[in-house]
């Protein structure tokens, strides 16, 4: 049983059912990380991130607690660093302080307390503002993250990270990274922030070179247990905010103010004006399955982290969870346990791990659309088909 916003939700929503075309199936989770849409593989999906990310940050995952609350960071054989990369500017806009800051002189002539958190973001002149550059960044980002992370890597190549994707107030993309070293590196915060803002990367919907914007922040996490316990809550937050639509929380949080409706429409109508490479064009019309259009240009995985790889000089190096978990190892786990509670019983027709990914990925993708998905002998349907236990 998952307990999501004080529901209980113990199956899919929207499970897949797949089949071998000769009469046997299989019903699969939809995988969602979309709470609106599916509570339970939502739930699944930050479950599993919360493990994926203390399983880089602390020593032997699986042990118990120790009495304190806190296990220890791994400050004795790592360095960890917080790393924040921000978009450029597309315009002015309102300067509002965050929470416990004193009040602030804005460019539209006001002053602005933390209690103004309406105006955050907003263009002081909408008409002015760049929100196709903007789009147009966001649908760019994950080329520039590329740019940036082999940058990282070449000066720094037994880094290891974990990438949190979040949108600002004003609905740009920004990036927050947590870098892991080895002690013998002896870098600075500065240095690792001079290496990722000096890159760049070209746009393909910019026709541009794009790099990152200057509000960029590095700082080193203490060695104090509690220290690391705040930035994993503050990551573990940020995953949470995953399992919604990237602009569920901005669109909430403004609902109710005019001057903000109309910067999120803004934002909506450009999105979907932008032709995208998936974009197909029917009856003349451009039609597109990727969810960049509804999330400002924004398609990137919310969470990501580095995997291990091999050094032609320095050999094996570990990526950011040492035990080697994936999602995917995750859920075979979840699986292994699931097939032990019903007698060790195996599905008539099991599809491999590539079938699933393409169909799940498809299935999603024609929904979106509003269009039914049948492709060969493999038949997606949005049917409410009863689940064995939860995995």
């Amino acid at each position: 049983m998952l307990t999501v916003d004080g529901l209980v939700h113990s199956r899919c929503t929207r499970p897949v059912a797949i089949g071998d075309g000769h009469g046997d199936y299989m019903t699969l989770n939809c995988s969602s990380r979309d709470a609106s849409q599916c509570p339970h593989c939502a739930a699944l999906y930050k479950d599993d991130w919360f493990q994926l990310i203390l399983s880089g940050l602390v020593h032997d995952i699986e042990a118990p607690k120790p009495a304190s609350g806190y296990r220890p960071l791994l400050t004795d054989v790592y360095d960890f660093f917080f790393l924040t990369l921000t978009a450029p500017s597309f315009g002015r806009t309102h300067h509002v302080p965050k929470k416990g800051r004193p009040p602030v002189h804005c460019g539209c002539g006001q002053v602005h307390t933390a209690d103004d958190h309406q105006f955050r973001g907003l263009p002081l002149d909408a008409d002015s503002y760049d929100y196709l550059g903007q789009v147009r960044f966001n649908f760019d980002l994950g080329d520039l993250w590329n740019s940036t992370r082999t940058g990282l890597v070449q000066k720094l190549p037994e880094m290891a990270f974990l990438k949190v994707v979040e949108l600002q107030a004003r609905g740009a993309g920004h990036l927050h990274i947590v870098i892991r070293l080895p002690k013998h590196y002896r870098v600075s915060p500065a240095e690792i922030l001079r290496i990722a803002q000096a890159q760049h990367a070209w746009g393909e919907l910019s026709d541009c070179l794009i790099g990152w914007g200057k509000q960029g922040d590095c700082q080193k996490i203490g060695n104090d247990p509690k220290d690391a316990a705040r930035q994993a809550g503050y990551l573990i937050k940020l995953a949470g905010y995953s399992t919604k639509s990237l602009t569920t929380k901005l669109i909430r949080e403004g609902l109710d103010f005019r001057p903000y409706r109309d910067h999120v429409a803004r934002l909506h109508a450009t999105a979907h004006q932008v032709v995208c490479p998936s974009c197909v064009l029917v009856a003349g019309e451009y039609r597109c399955g990727s969810r960049k259009h509804n999330a400002w240009g924004l398609g990137q995985q919310p969470l990501s982290m580095s995997r291990p790889r091999t050094n032609p000089d320095l050999g094996y190096i570990p990526g950011w969870s040492l035990p080697s978990w994936t999602r995917t190892s995750l859920k075979n786990r979840r699986q292994e346990y699931a097939a032990a509670r019903a007698g060790g019983a195996e599905p008539a027709y099991k599809p491999t791990s590539l079938q699933t990914r393409q169909l799940l990925a498809e299935a999603n993708r024609l929904w979106r659309l509003g269009e039914d998905f049948n492709q060969d002998n493999l038949i997606a349907m949005r049917q409410n088909y009863p689940l064995k236990p939860d995995f």
